[in-house]
């Protein structure tokens, strides 16, 4: 029967109402949003399939139903994927209010954005953090992070909220949210068995000369201090100036969870002695985002008192999953710091506390799960530490990239845009002067005119968000490339110059890259894909094309001085020959033994036209002048093989070859190399048994849903492992080589692309012995035995030319000479 206060709900007749079940002294509140079909059937809440989620998360956190409570804010039955009528909520409070009335826990999980904002109100919850949105908003809450009852964030007596995925938004993902949602039951059951707590904030943000010393002098002698700086929020154009000081206006430290000291501009040298003073035992300093950080501190000190530790690479070994991996989701998983990011413009001196002990609790944790996942390299149990040392290292080396930058052709550069723009105006005046009524640069108004033309629009599935992080699977009609081409092919001379127009602008963008100073500067992100890749971003060299539109937009690249030259060493089929270390598949790694080029073979399966120079050793030195398009499709049969994929469709791909040919491809490429489909049934065995593969190098990565990141566990072995190669057997020593100074003050590394490096030689063109000398040191160092494979090692080519673009083999090079 309904209560009396269901009159009027916008659920009136609706069936329920469910009411909450456990105890009537429960430690942990468990607050849904509202009934299911099964839950009204029963009348219980939460004993279908969202319950059955939550019951597995309750029994990892070791947290009983029975002896806690279970309910939701909405009483009546609301019909799956439907959001709850607008006044449900508050017709139901009464209810909830009297379920609640008589108890007194020490924390509630709100499952679901819905049960989280009608009980924290005005607070809203996020299920992951988007910066731009959330530090401008003062009620955003994030997903895992405690909020006090109170209303206030620093009331460490308040009970507490967790506000987390509902158990139905958990299913919707494939299972992929579910360690983060595990990990904030875990929490919450933490706050209700009281072994967490919100830890009481004291800081001190106008110290003395005194107090900023005595508080230096406790984080020496700690084993680890938090380190946060704040810089105005718009830097000066010479902030990547490595010799040029940065404005900072506090460095925040921290020593203990709680706490922290905020020491300004003119205080700075009195930190000479924690971190520039060499000591025998040197405690670990944490930060947010060392690449930044660091480098700006870094102007000022040598950091030799300390151990740099960048919490965000430690974040990414253990996490490397997550599509988010900053401070304020670190934070939300391994720390009691309440939601604190849109604290920024209020109480700053608080942000930058929370920052800094947040920072080192979370840190702290992480070293210790990093010391604790043991795997095998080499024979040798060895923990997850060593790769976070290696990656640390990768800061210093990275920040070169973006701080000297590389020396560009901003004259070429300046000749090919004025070409495209000239090309691409006269095109734009003829459309204007002939179709005006269309935008070739809107695919909707191309879509109406190619249909006007009677072109059937051809369908893209494709894959959104909606404003909860629920995925939508939709088939759009499409107007890509792919299309056009299609369309172009029959004759369209209008699709043709589309595609001419598109071409011309995007190679418009590609060749004007210079900053203000004429030279390229690229920052590299090294913790934000999954698989490790270090990115280079924010000026993204990884997008340059070799070859686009008649030219190479790569020769812009050039040397320091007119006496060097460039020299770029590529790793040749990296992850092909991994995965078959990783598959022991002893045929392929005899190919690799004799150079042989696999790729060449399927090029000509694939495109029927001979790919190596006759008679000749098929090796990439013997190869013919192909297109790199080309060479790019058919490269992807082997990988595609090699990481379980299918047989590739011939029509789909415009290849001139039948799908008989295609199985054929396929059939021979297992049959040749059985060892390799062995080996992904027994990878799909370990994610499924264990939820977690490590590489040879220690690196880890979580499969929440084995069944559905079936493509993501084929790729990891080799994907991930081609990126520690290249950065133990090539950034790092080549660093510190050039470094040391032998090769003289010019030579150094420009960038790496994918599993390349580039960097100028000094001195190479002026004397092309010494070029020669230099890329045959580079070519051994990368092909150098690698101790976590076994001794096994990588083939490379290394190219040397005037300029990027236009390098020529080591081997030509040579017999130039």
């Amino acid at each position: 029967m309904k209560p009396p206060s269901c009159k009027g709900c916008p659920l009136e007749g609706a069936a329920g109402p469910v009411w909450g079940e456990g105890s009537s002294h429960p430690e942990l509140v468990i607050i849904g949003q509202n009934p299911g079909p099964t839950e009204i059937q029963q009348g219980r809440p939460f004993c279908g399939s969202s319950g059955n989620v939550l019951d597995s998360a309750l029994r990892h956190a070791g947290i009983m139903r029975s002896t806690n409570l279970i309910t939701n804010v909405v009483k009546c039955f609301v019909p799956p994927g439907q959001p709850v009528p607008k006044g449900a909520v508050e017709h139901c409070r009464p209810l909830l209010e009297r379920e609640l009335n008589g108890t007194s826990p020490r924390a509630y999980l709100a499952l679901g954005q819905e049960a989280f904002n009608s009980f924290c109100s005005p607070k809203h919850l996020a299920l992951e953090h988007n910066r731009k949105s959330m530090e401008n908003d003062p009620n955003a809450w994030l997903r895992g992070a405690p909020y006090p009852l109170s209303g206030c964030i620093t009331d460490c007596d308040s009970p507490i909220v967790i506000g987390t995925f509902h158990p139905s938004f958990v299913m919707r993902t494939g299972f992929m949210v579910s360690p983060l949602f595990e990990a904030d039951v875990a929490k919450a059951g933490g706050f209700a068995n009281g072994t967490r707590h919100l830890s009481p904030v004291h800081f001190n943000y106008n110290p003395t000369t005194a107090e900023v010393i005595e508080y230096a002098e406790e984080c020496a002698n700690s084993e680890a201090f938090g380190l946060d700086i704040e810089t105005p929020e718009s830097l000066p154009d010479d902030e990547m100036d490595e010799i040029i000081e940065t404005p900072i206006e506090v460095v925040g430290l921290s020593t203990r969870i709680g706490e922290a000291i905020g020491v300004a501009q003119d205080q700075l040298e009195l930190l000479r002695p924690l971190l520039g003073k060499p000591r025998e035992t040197r405690p670990r300093v944490w930060a947010y985002n060392g690449g930044f950080d660091f480098f700006h501190l870094g102007k000022k000190f040598d950091f030799s008192g300390v151990e740099k530790c960048d919490a965000m690479l430690a974040l990414h070994l253990r996490w490397s999953h997550l599509k988010r991996k900053d401070l304020a989701t670190m934070c939300s998983i391994y720390t009691n710091v309440p939601y604190h990011k849109n604290l920024r413009k209020t109480q700053p001196d608080l942000y930058n506390t929370y920052d800094t002990f947040g920072v080192l609790e979370g840190g702290e944790i992480l070293w210790k799960e990093l010391d604790e996942a043991r795997t095998s390299i080499a024979g040798t149990a060895v923990s997850q530490i060593e790769v976070f040392r290696t990656l640390n290292k990768l800061i210093d080396v990275t920040c070169d990239w973006r701080t000297k930058g590389s020396n560009y052709d901003c004259d070429l550069s300046g000749k090919y845009f004025l070409a495209f723009q000239l090309g691409l105006q006269k095109y734009s005046d003829w459309w204007e002067e002939n179709i005006p009524q269309f935008s070739w640069s809107s695919p909707k108004q191309l879509l109406e005119m190619f249909s006007a033309m009677g072109f059937k629009p051809q369908m893209r599935q494709r894959t959104k968000r909606d404003k909860e992080g629920n995925k939508i699977t939709t088939k759009t009609p499409s107007m890509d490339e792919e299309v056009l081409e299609e369309i172009a092919k029959k004759g369209n001379k209008t699709a043709h110059l589309i595609l001419e127009m598109r071409r011309l602008k995007k190679a418009s963008e590609q060749v004007e890259l210079q900053a203000s100073d004429s030279r390229l500067h690229t920052r590299a992100k090294i913790h934000g894909q999954v698989g490790g890749r270090i990115q280079c971003v924010n000026r993204n060299v990884q997008q340059i094309s070799e070859e686009l539109i008649g030219i190479n937009p790569r020769t812009c690249i050039i040397p320091e001085h007119p006496d060097d030259c460039i020299i770029s060493a590529d790793f040749s089929q990296i992850e092909f020959w991994l995965y078959a270390w990783y598959a022991k598949c002893e045929k392929l790694m005899q190919i690799k033994e004799e150079g042989i080029y696999v790729y060449g073979y399927f090029y000509e399966d694939v495109w029927g036209e001979p790919f190596f120079k006759q008679g000749a050793k098929p090796t990439k030195s013997n190869k013919l002048d192909v297109p790199p398009w080309k060479l790019l499709v058919a490269k992807s049969w082997p990988l595609g093989f090699t990481y379980g994929r299918g047989i590739p469709k011939p029509k789909e791909l415009s290849l001139p070859i039948t799908d008989q040919k295609a199985k054929a491809i396929y059939d021979k490429y297992h049959r040749d190399y059985p060892e390799i489909g062995v080996y992904h049934r027994r990878l799909i065995f370990e994610a499924t048994r264990q939820r977690i593969l490590y590489t040879a190098f220690g690196r880890s990565r979580q499969f929440p849903n084995p069944q559905g990141q079936r493509n993501d566990i084929m790729a990891f072995p080799g994907q991930t492992t081609a990126v520690d190669v290249l950065i133990n057997n090539a950034l790092l020593p080549l660093d510190a080589s050039f470094k040391a100074g032998y090769w003289g003050e010019r030579t150094r590394l420009y960038f790496s692309v994918h599993d390349s490096v580039i960097l100028n030689c000094h001195g190479g063109a002026k004397d092309p012995r010494r070029a020669i000398q230099l890329a045959e040191f580079v070519e051994t160092t990368l092909q150098s035995p690698i101790p976590q494979l076994n001794g096994y090692w990588i083939p490379c080519e290394v190219k040397v030319g005037s300029n990027w673009g236009t390098g020529v083999t080591l081997e030509k090079f040579k017999q130039r000479l």
